[in-house]
């Protein structure tokens, strides 16, 4: 078994982060793992097993806009557990103002879609948020638990909302520094998806995860780093993410607006080459830029 691709290089730009942090990864290695996600969400939220195991099921992760003018938005996972009950699930690659913000209104809208089926409400019904964050965090905790509280006393105003942030990369390093005290599995799961080393992994899971089920992610996660078509996706995205900051920069630097144009120009002709290198398709490069196959073209006469 090889190793995972550790670093992602474009144009001499090292956009580094373990495999399992960037959304798609996640999302294209978990999907069709209802049992392994039910496994995961109990050793981090503790709900039931048993619960889970019997009644997950993934559903559309398009979130209703509510905004006048507002893009589509797609949360990462969406878990029905029944009539009752959702979990949204986020994988957070990097912090930026308003992700908390983003993440609320999910948890807020994932909430309504239950309540609005329901003849009455019921203090039963409940939508919980599993934030996977994978990015340094102020907070030390590895696992922060959040419900809405009085500020003075702290009494619960309800328990039908509730908020997990894992924090991803404090999990590794309470993993390979425990010193041989009893390692909690969400620390596990954790150190799990910031893992960029396969050899690791079976020591990593061998506490939640059968030996079928470990040896099915990691053939997906081989493949996945090798499939030339998936990982130029992945840098895409991650350049999209590195673009956004650099043309921000360049403006504010130049204090011109015409810094943001040119620089996203420069950067999108960068960005067509580099895709072109890595065999991606003429369609596919003008579907990711928007530009026209007789401009792509144009840019590389």
């Amino acid at each position: 078994m090889s190793k995972i691709k550790k670093k992602i290089i474009i144009n001499d730009i090292e956009l580094n982060m373990p495999f399992l942090c960037h959304d798609i990864a996640f999302k294209a290695v978990f999907t069709n793992e209802e049992n392994i996600l039910a496994k995961m969400i109990t050793d981090i939220t503790g709900i039931e097993y048993s619960l889970l195991k019997n009644n997950i099921r993934l559903t559309t992760n398009e979130i209703p806009i509510s905004v006048k003018d507002e893009k589509a938005k797609r949360c990462d996972f969406l878990i029905k557990v029944n009539d009752k009950n959702i979990i949204n699930l986020e994988i957070n690659s990097s912090y930026y103002p308003g992700l908390l913000n983003k993440n609320l209104s999910y948890l807020f809208i994932a909430y309504a879609t239950v309540t609005k089926r329901q003849k009455k409400y019921d203090e039963n019904m409940y939508a919980k948020q599993v934030n996977l964050n994978c990015y340094e965090e102020n907070l030390d905790k590895p696992l922060a638990k959040y419900l809405l509280q009085e500020v003075d006393d702290y009494q619960v105003y309800t328990k039908s909302l509730s908020i997990f942030d894992v924090n991803v990369v404090k999990c590794n390093d309470l993993y390979y520094n425990h010193n041989q005290v009893e390692i909690p599995n969400y620390i596990r799961w954790g150190a799990l998806i910031y893992c960029t080393d396969f050899s690791k992994i079976p020591d990593i899971v061998k506490c939640i995860m059968t030996n079928e089920e470990r040896e099915r992610i990691m053939d997906k996660m081989d493949k996945l780093t090798h499939d030339d078509v998936f990982m130029t996706e992945l840098e895409v995205r991650e350049w999209d993410k590195w673009e956004e900051n650099s043309k921000m920069d360049y403006a504010k630097n130049l204090g011109i607006a015409e810094g943001k144009a040119e620089g996203k120009e420069e950067t999108t002709k960068e960005l067509i080459l580099s895709m072109l290198d890595n065999n991606a398709t003429l369609e596919f490069v003008s579907k990711v830029t928007n530009k026209t196959i007789d401009e792509i073209n144009e840019i590389l006469k």
